[in-house]
């Protein structure tokens, strides 16, 4: 199991590759399907590990 400090990088990792992927030039369609994808993750991981 990782530490909780592990799951920070995580969840920071998941929020820079949000960032890039919002300002990136791919198709809107694509960036709400990717954006949708982390967000859930990003949800995942604060719920069960950081709290």
């Amino acid at each position: 199991m990782a530490t909780k400090e592990e799951w920070w990088e995580y969840y920071n990792e998941l929020q820079d590759k949000l960032e890039k992927i919002q300002k990136s030039d791919l198709p809107e369609e694509i960036k709400q399907e990717l954006t949708d994808i982390y967000l859930d993750k990003m949800s995942i991981v604060k719920k069960y590990f950081l709290e």
